[in-house]
């Protein structure tokens, strides 16, 4: 018996972690975006999982692209691209 695979709307379509677009944790006035890791595409009204540092997972839809960061590998850093989350 054949079955359709059928696709969940929630699955995310990428992975990555949250970041902060401007001003700082420390004043509390932080926007928060998504780093998503290099070699995953996304598009505007996608859904993501983004870790934070706990290792705790949240669904958010993401905006614009912001700016694509290279690698670093002094610090151990990925390549990754930067979006805002839509509220």
């Amino acid at each position: 018996m054949a079955t359709k695979k059928t696709t969940n709307p929630l699955e995310p379509k990428a992975h990555g972690n949250w970041c902060v677009l401007s001003g700082s944790k420390k004043d509390g006035d932080a926007v928060y975006g998504a780093r998503i890791w290099a070699g995953q595409t996304v598009k505007s009204g996608d859904i993501v999982a983004l870790t934070n540092w706990k290792g705790h997972t949240t669904l958010v839809l993401v905006g614009e692209k912001v700016k694509d960061v290279a690698a670093d590998l002094a610090k151990g850093t990925m390549a990754s691209t930067i979006y805002t989350i839509q509220s």
